[in-house]
C-alpha cells in the first residue's frame, strides 16, 4: 500500500551519502529497484514488484495543502513542502532517494542522489519519518486483511494439502489458533517459511507436485492482497488525484437499451409435453413478449381456475392481461391489427384485478394439506420421547444414537395396554414401514439388548449431504412408490419444459433455484422418504429409478451452483449428494451402479455399491440394463439430453435414447483410418456392453443409423480396425 507522509517544510533532507536539499525542493524515497529488500520474504510479491515496474506502473505523488494552495494563488516562489511516499510493505527500507527539483519555468528536474535511506536512521528521523506511525496503520490494515490472507488461505492451503497427501501439515492447521496477536504481515512470512522447500539436496521424493501447488496458494494470496489494497488505495485519492490536471477523455461505455417493459402481463396456461404449448410459447418468445406460464402439471389447483374463466379444459389458454385470447390456433390466426393492439395494451395498462394470478411462492396445493399422518405416526411419536437415545457399546464397537429393543417394548406395552408379544408386533411394523431401523440389519424387531435406530438417526442420514431430509422424517402415510414417480415426473417435466436449454444439456439453475416448481418438487421428494420400492416391477423401477437419477443430478447442481469439471471433484459429487428413499440413502453412484446395474462395481473401484447384508440389494434390477447409460445425465459436455421417462413405454424410450446419442457424436467412423472413436463411457462400464472391443461395435450396431451402420459393418470385417476413445 502506498502512503502519503507529509514532511514538515522545515526538515532538512539530509541523507547517508546524499547532498542535503533546500526547502524549495521535493524528496521522494522510493524503493531501489536493483538491491535486495530484506524486509519482504515473499518471492510472489517481489516478482508482482517487479512486473509492476517493467509496466512503467509508478507509485501516485502526492501534494501536501501548502503546494495545492500556492499553485491555486499562481504564487510561482511560494516555498513548497517536502513530501516521503513510501511503500508501507517495505517499512524496514532501504529505500533510494530521488531530489525533485521544482522549477516552475523551466519544468522540474529529478538527480538521484545514489543513497539509501532507513526510516529509523539518523537521517530518517531529522527528516519526521513517522515510523511508529506507519506500524500502527500497518497493523491496522493488516487486520483488515487478515480474514482473506490468514483464514482464506488457510482454509485453501489445508484443501490443497489434503489432496497432496500432506496429512500431517493439514492436521497441524486444524489447531492454528485464529486469535493470534501476531501481525498479519509475520504470520504470512512464517507460513511461507513453512513451505519452504529444502535449500540444497535436490527435491525430496513426492513434494515436486506440493511445491506446484504451495506456488499456486501463494500466488491467489498475493494477487488477492494486491486487490484489496488496490481497493483501498482508490477509495482514498490523494490530493494530486483531485487537482484540475486534465485527464485523457474515457471512452464510453456501451449500454444496452433492454427496451420497454412490459406494465401488464401475458399468461399462458400449459401442460407438459403438448406440441401447441410449445407452440405457443414460441410465438410469444419470437416477438419477444416476456409471458407468465402456469403449468398444471405444476399447479394442479389451477385447473379449476382456468376451466372458470375460458369454460375449457384444454390448453394452452392465453390471456394478455384480463383479455382471453384463446388457444395456439386463435392466437395464430388473429389479425396483425387485433394483435399489435393487444400487445400495446399489455406494454401501456397495469394488470387489472381480475387478470389470471402468477403462481405464489410458498403456496402449498390443496392436495398436501389434505393428506394424513401414518396410522403408527402418533404412536411413533410417543416412543421417541419415551426411549433413550445415546450412544451404545456392542461387540467391541459404538453405535451412535440408538436404544435397547426392550425398553421399547415396555413403553409399548404400558401405553398400548397390550402383552409383550402384541408389543413386539407392532414395533416390527414400525421397522416394516422404516420409522425404526436394527442395528445388525438380520432381524426385524426383537424383545431384548438388541439395539435399534430411529430413521432420523441413522448415522447415513446424518452425516451426508441428503438432499430431501431436513431434520426430520416424513410421518405422513407413505403413497405408492407408482404414485410418488409419476407426481415427481410430472413436475419435473414442468420444470425441464420452462429451464431446460434447447439441446436438452443444460439447465438454468440459478433461475430454477428461485422458482415455485422447483420448491415444490423439493417438497415432494420427502414423499420419497418411506415408500416401498420392492413393489415395483421392473418397468416400474426403470423409469422410476432414471427419473430419479436425473432429478438428483439436477437438485444437486442447485445445491451447489454448478457442475463439477474435475475428475477428483466429479467422484465426490456423484457419491455425496444422496436421496433418503424408502427408509435407506441412495447416492447418485448408488443409483447408477447399485440400482440400474445390478449391483455392480463402479469403474476403478474393488468394491461393489451393496454389501451382501445390504437390504438395499433387494431393490435393486435383477439384470444390468446397458441401456440406461444414455439416458442418465452426467454433464454438459457428454451428457444425452435429459429427459423424463415412463414405465409403459421404457424399453422404447431407452432405445430412442441410445439412437440419439449415437446421432449426437457418441461415435465417430473414419473409413480411410480403419478407426471407430467412442464416447469413453464405453471404457469405463465396457463390461455392461460386451467382452471384447468387437462385441461392444456389435452391440452398437442396432442403434446407428443406415449409413453409419454400413461403414461400421465393413470396418467390423477388417482385421485392421482400431478402437479409440473421445475426450
Amino acid at each position: 500500500m502506498v502512503s502519503n507522509t507529509q514532511v514538515p517544510a522545515d526538515a532538512t533532507a539530509s541523507t547517508d551519502g546524499a547532498t542535503d536539499t533546500n526547502a524549495s525542493e521535493n524528496v521522494t524515497t522510493t524503493p531501489p529497484t536493483n538491491v535486495h529488500n530484506k524486509g519482504n520474504d515473499d518471492p510472489v510479491q517481489q516478482k508482482g514488484d517487479e512486473q509492476a515496474a517493467a509496466e512503467g506502473q509508478s507509485a501516485p505523488t502526492a501534494s501536501s495543502p501548502a503546494d495545492t494552495a500556492s499553485e491555486a494563488a499562481g504564487d510561482e516562489s511560494a516555498p513548497k513542502e517536502k513530501a516521503i511516499i513510501l511503500n508501507e510493505e517495505l517499512l524496514d527500507g532501504p529505500y533510494r532517494v530521488r531530489t525533485i527539483s521544482v522549477d516552475p519555468k523551466n519544468g522540474n528536474s529529478e538527480t538521484d542522489s545514489g543513497g539509501e535511506l532507513h526510516p529509523a536512521s539518523e537521517s530518517g528521523r531529522r527528516l519526521g519519518f513517522p515510523v511508529e506511525e506507519w506500524t500502527e496503520k500497518a497493523s491496522a490494515q493488516a487486520s483488515a486483511l487478515r480474514n482473506l490472507v490468514l483464514d482464506g488461505g488457510n482454509a485453501m492451503s489445508k484443501a490443497l494439502r489434503r489432496l497432496s497427501g500432506k496429512r500431517e501439515d493439514f492436521e497441524s492447521l486444524e489447531h492454528t489458533d485464529e486469535k493470534s496477536d501476531k501481525s498479519s504481515l509475520e504470520a504470512v512470512k512464517e507460513e511461507h517459511k513453512e513451505r519452504a522447500l529444502p535449500a540444497s539436496g535436490g527435491t525430496p521424493p513426492g513434494e515436486h507436485k506440493e511445491r506446484q501447488l504451495k506456488e499456486k496458494v501463494t500466488r491467489w494470496l498475493a494477487q488477492k492482497k494486491n486487490e484489496i489494497v488496490g481497493q483501498v488505495v482508490d477509495s482514498y485519492p490523494s490530493e494530486k488525484d483531485s487537482s484540475s490536471a486534465p485527464r485523457e477523455a474515457e471512452e464510453p461505455k456501451e449500454v444496452v437499451d433492454p427496451g420497454p417493459q412490459l406494465k401488464g402481463r401475458i399468461t399462458v396456461y400449459t401442460i407438459s409435453g403438448s406440441q401447441n404449448c410449445r407452440a405457443a410459447k414460441h410465438f410469444l418468445r419470437s416477438r419477444k413478449l416476456p409471458f407468465v406460464e402456469i403449468n398444471l402439471d405444476a399447479f394442479p389447483e389451477r385447473r379449476l381456475d382456468l376451466e372458470a374463466r375460458t369454460e375449457k379444459s384444454s390448453v394452452p389458454q392465453i390471456f394478455f392481461n384480463n383479455v382471453f385470447v384463446g388457444g395456439f390456433p386463435e392466437l395464430s390466426a388473429m389479425d396483425s391489427d387485433e394483435l399489435e393492439k393487444l400487445i400495446k395494451d399489455v406494454y401501456e395498462v397495469e394488470v387489472p384485478a381480475d387478470a389470471p394470478a402468477v403462481p405464489v411462492y410458498g403456496e402449498d396445493s390443496p392436495d398436501e394439506e389434505s393428506r394424513k399422518l401414518d396410522e403408527y405416526a402418533e404412536i411413533v411419536r410417543r416412543l421417541r420421547k419415551a426411549v433413550v437415545v445415546k450412544d451404545r457399546f456392542l461387540r467391541y464397537r459404538v453405535h451412535s444414537n440408538c436404544f435397547v429393543g426392550s425398553e421399547a417394548i415396555d413403553f409399548l406395552v404400558e401405553d398400548q395396554y397390550c402383552e409383550r408379544e402384541e408389543a413386539v408386533e407392532l414395533a416390527r411394523n414400525f421397522a416394516k414401514k422404516h420409522f425404526i431401523h436394527p442395528v445388525n440389519e438380520d432381524h426385524l424387531f426383537e424383545d431384548g439388548s438388541y439395539l435399534y435406530r430411529f430413521l432420523e438417526n441413522e448415522p447415513a442420514v446424518v452425516g451426508n449431504k441428503v438432499l430431501n431430509f431436513n431434520g426430520a422424517t416424513n410421518d405422513l402415510e407413505p403413497l405408492p412408490a407408482v404414485d410418488v414417480g409419476n407426481k415427481l415426473r410430472q413436475l419435473m417435466l414442468a420444470i425441464l419444459e420452462s429451464k431446460l436449454s434447447s439441446d436438452g444439456k443444460h439447465v438454468d439453475h440459478h433461475r430454477l433455484a428461485k422458482s415455485e416448481e422447483f420448491r415444490r418438487y423439493v417438497k415432494l421428494t420427502e414423499e420419497l422418504h418411506r415408500i416401498n420400492l420392492l413393489t415395483l416391477s421392473r418397468e416400474e423401477k426403470l423409469a422410476f429409478y432414471i427419473n430419479l437419477y436425473n432429478s438428483l443430478v439436477i437438485h444437486a447442481v442447485v445445491h451447489l451452483g454448478y457442475f463439477p469439471v474435475g475428475a477428483l471433484e466429479r467422484r465426490k459429487f456423484f457419491g455425496d449428494f444422496q436421496y433418503l428413499v424408502g427408509g435407506y440413502c441412495f447416492s447418485l453412484s448408488a443409483i447408477q451402479n447399485g440400482l440400474l446395474r445390478a449391483n455392480q462395481r463402479a469403474p476403478y473401484t474393488l468394491t461393489k455399491p451393496f454389501g451382501p447384508r445390504d437390504n438395499r440389494v433387494k431393490a435393486a434390477l435383477t439384470e444390468p440394463e446397458a441401456l440406461v447409460h444414455f439416458a442418465l445425465a452426467r454433464g454438459p459436455q457428454s451428457s444425452p439430453a435429459i429427459k423424463c421417462y415412463s414405465a409403459g413405454r421404457i424399453d422404447e424410450e431407452l432405445k430412442s435414447a441410445a439412437s440419439e446419442f449415437f446421432a449426437d457424436g457418441g461415435i465417430q467412423i473414419d473409413t480411410g483410418a480403419k478407426n471407430v472413436s467412442l464416447d469413453r463411457i464405453f471404457k469405463g462400464y465396457s463390461t455392461d456392453f460386451g467382452r471384447s472391443e468387437v462385441e461392444i461395435l456389435k452391440w452398437i450396431l442396432p442403434y446407428l443409423d443406415t449409413k453409419k451402420s454400413e461403414q461400421l459393418t465393413k470396418l467390423l470385417d477388417d482385421t485392421g480396425l482400431k478402437v479409440t476413445y473421445l475426450s
